[in-house]
């Protein structure tokens, strides 16, 4: 039998997304109190759904089709472990324009996050 994703996982996962969007546009705006507000909002809405396991990191998997490349990038880099082929073809497709994706890879190939 399937696991049920809780009714609010797609709303974590929307959570996550819109503060990795808003980190960004603190980030540019300088506004460094917004970037860690930002930040606490992303570990928090993270480690909810890390723990709630397989289906909500299948929800989490819809985010590597999402239209903001950084939102694409960060989410491939959470994924890794969790579907490797998809979150590497995510992140090959972006470096050929996107450098955070390049680091990404680099840091993925050469062991740093093991």
């Amino acid at each position: 039998m399937r696991n049920k994703v809780p009714d609010d996982v797609s709303g974590l996962v929307r959570e996550w997304a819109d503060a990795v969007v808003k980190q960004e546009e603190a980030i540019f705006r300088g506004d460094t109190r917004g970037v860690r507000r930002h930040a606490g909002r992303i570990t928090r809405s993270w480690k909810k759904i890390e723990a709630l396991g397989d289906p909500a990191l299948e929800e989490m998997c819809r985010l590597l089709e999402h239209p903001d490349p950084l939102v694409r990038i960060d989410a491939a880099v959470l994924l890794r472990h969790f579907k490797p082929d998809r979150a590497r073809a995510v992140l090959v497709e972006l470096a050929a324009t996107d450098g955070r994706a390049q680091r990404a890879l680099r840091s993925w190939d050469s062991g740093a996050w093991d």
